[in-house]
C-alpha cells in the first residue's frame, strides 16, 4: 500500500511530531460540542477515538466520559500515549480493519485522521463507524479542507505522508445512507483550512 509510507514515518518520527503536534491539541472546543450534540454533557458517554496520536486528546476526552477507546496504527504514538496515560485503553489498530463493536459508542471522534484515507475507503469506513454508533450518537470529523477531492503527498523534516482533502459536503454524501449532518463549517487553523463536520446517526 502506498499509504504505508505514511506509517513508516509515524512510526520513524513520533517523538519530533508529537512535540510538533502539541501546538495544535487538546480540542477541548470541539470534544465538547460532539458531546452536546449526542446530549451526553453528563459524563455517561461512551466514546471512541480513530487516530488517537500521543493521546493529547485523550486527556480531556477522558475526563468527560463514562469510557474510552483509541486507536492508532502508529506502534511509536501509542506508545508515547500509553505514556501519558498509562490507565486507558489505547490499542495498536488500522481504523480500517478495526473490530468495532455493535452499537456501542455515543460519540466517535477523528481529529485530524480520516486526511489518511482515500474516498473508496472512508465510504467503508463510515459504514463500519456508523454499525458501531448508538442510534443519535455522533461521528465528528475534523480533516484538511480543499474545495474539492485531491490527494497530496507532504514531505517534510520528519518524511513523506499522504493525504486526502474533503469538504463537509463531500463527508455528508459519503455518510448519507446511515447519518444526517447536525454541524458543518470551514474553519482557519494556523494558515490552513479545516473541515469540521458532526455526524449523527439515523
Amino acid at each position: 500500500m502506498e499509504n504505508n509510507e505514511t506509517l513508516d514515518t509515524y512510526n520513524r518520527s513520533s517523538k519530533e511530531l508529537a512535540e510538533y503536534f502539541k501546538g495544535i491539541g487538546p480540542r477541548t472546543k470541539y470534544i465538547k460540542q460532539a458531546l452536546e450534540l449526542a446530549d451526553k454533557l453528563d459524563g455517561s458517554a461512551d466514546a471512541l477515538e480513530l487516530g488517537c496520536g500521543d493521546g493529547r486528546d485523550a486527556v480531556e476526552i477522558i475526563k468527560r466520559c463514562q469510557t474510552y477507546t483509541g486507536i492508532d496504527y502508529s506502534t511509536g504514538l501509542i506508545g508515547l500515549a500509553e505514556k501519558l496515560l498509562p490507565y486507558a485503553d489505547f490499542r495498536v489498530a488500522d481504523m480500517q480493519n478495526f473490530d468495532y463493536p455493535y452499537r456501542k459508542y455515543d460519540v466517535v471522534f477523528a481529529f485530524a485522521s480520516i486526511l489518511h484515507i482515500d474516498r473508496a475507503s472512508l465510504g467503508d469506513l463510515l459504514e463500519v463507524v456508523a454499525r458501531s454508533i448508538k442510534v443519535g450518537g455522533i461521528f465528528y470529523i475534523t480533516t484538511e479542507y480543499a474545495p474539492r477531492y485531491k490527494k497530496k503527498w507532504k514531505e517534510d523534516k520528519h518524511g513523506r505522508r499522504l493525504f486526502y482533502y474533503y469538504t463537509p459536503k463531500m463527508l455528508e454524501k459519503l455518510g448519507e445512507k446511515y447519518f444526517f449532518n447536525v454541524f458543518s463549517e470551514i474553519e482557519d487553523i494556523e494558515a490552513k483550512s479545516w473541515t469540521i463536520i458532526a455526524l449523527c446517526k439515523k
